[in-house]
């Protein structure tokens, strides 16, 4: 079975992707994204640019899959 990208505002995310952070505070949203998915995303031109002041956390699982965690600070 195929895994979805997913999207989450912060504080709907699952806790376990929310303690990856280490925003201190000022996040905004995860986006999850599997391994088989990943060269299906262009990161760089929508998600590496959506924070407010900065690239998003990154974050690779020892799965594979993804992680990025966006703040505005």
């Amino acid at each position: 079975m195929t895994k979805s990208i997913r999207i989450w505002p912060w504080k709907s995310a699952p806790p376990q992707f929310r303690k990856l952070s280490n925003n201190g505070g000022d996040e905004d949203w995860i986006v999850y994204i599997p391994q088989e998915h990943l060269s299906d995303v262009d990161h760089s031109l929508w998600l590496d640019n959506i924070d407010s002041c900065a690239e998003p956390q990154k974050i690779q699982l020892k799965n594979g899959d993804w992680i990025f965690i966006g703040s505005h600070s």
